[in-house]
């Protein structure tokens, strides 16, 4: 049944701690009313001793959907799949976190929007295709959450990048992203990064992932020392909030550089989809979230969106 069919409104959300700051309720809530769906996107700030009870309860409380953020993406998917009647999709299980729940009778199904939302971010925003990435080599900065699901989403298209240098200050953090990645897509792709030669391996790439905190504050460290290193490489910066000081870094020396607010709104559009079932376009909801956006942002993006 088409959902603006349903006489009751929906009610989606974005489920994570501290999170009142988020874009997602005006990007989604914008896109119900383009679609003409009688549905409410809004914030549940949950307490991490309620998180379970919560995410036990999703279908009593009659939640359609939800967005999962910080700190919680790793922990939900694990209750979800203390039970049998779950579903998490395998993308989701591999990188160990779920961003999107979807709500059918009787049960939840899993989803992690965050790598093709990142892969669809590139395109848009840097003009660079999976199949420029084919066989060339990307320095993934940071090995939490953001870094798996780039990672991990990069290495299962047919087009595989030539290898993945990984790095993080946490070496217990990065080997344990690095052992995933070689269980999955074994040793050819997946190499560690040291301090002593991180600087090298970005020369040698052609897109460096920022998938660090670094930089969401101004006087943060930089994620790569010294900034831009030269060579040919891209920068995809998932901080979003401003324009970070590796970004200005790449633009001084005249090399392509975008923040990460693209992927946040494409990961939220291809989330709706899954709500709708692909009933809409995606590139009709990508340009609502966007417009959506306050203008502050928008112009920091260049995105002249009217």
């Amino acid at each position: 049944m088409p959902m603006e069919a349903t006489k009751e409104k929906r009610v989606y959300g974005l489920l994570g701690s501290n999170i009142s700051y988020s874009l997602s309720p005006c990007m989604h809530n914008s896109a119900f009313g383009h679609f003409g769906i009688n549905a409410e996107y809004v914030i549940f700030d949950v307490k991490p001793s309620h998180l379970r009870e919560f995410v036990e309860g999703v279908n009593a409380r009659e939640i359609s959907g939800l967005n999962i953020t910080v700190p919680y993406k790793a922990d939900v998917m694990e209750i979800m799949l203390e039970s049998g009647s779950n579903l998490v999709e395998e993308g989701a299980r591999k990188i160990g976190a779920v961003n999107t729940i979807r709500s059918d009778p009787g049960r939840l199904e899993g989803f992690n929007t965050d790598g093709p939302g990142f892969a669809e971010s590139l395109k848009d925003d840097l003009e660079l295709s999976l199949e420029k990435l084919s066989g060339k080599n990307v320095l993934l900065l940071g090995a939490g959450g953001a870094g798996r699901a780039v990672s991990f989403y990069l290495l299962s298209r047919d087009l595989k990048p030539g290898k993945i240098f990984v790095y993080d200050i946490d070496n217990d953090k990065k080997q344990a992203l690095l052992n995933d990645l070689i269980s999955c897509f074994g040793d050819s792709y997946a190499v560690t990064a040291g301090d002593d030669d991180l600087i090298m391996r970005a020369s040698e790439c052609d897109l460096v992932v920022n998938a660090t905190p670094l930089g969401t504050k101004e006087g943060d460290p930089l994620p790569l020392p010294g900034g831009c290193p030269g060579g040919r490489a891209a920068l995809y910066d998932l901080v979003y909030a401003r324009e970070t000081e590796m970004i200005s870094s790449w633009k001084k020396k005249g090399l392509p550089a975008s923040g990460g607010l693209g992927m946040l709104v494409n990961q939220a559009a291809l989330s709706f989809m899954i709500w709708t079932r692909e009933e809409y376009d995606l590139c009709e909801i990508k340009s609502v979230m966007r417009s959506s956006l306050p203008a502050t942002i928008k112009e920091q993006y260049g995105w002249n969106i009217s």
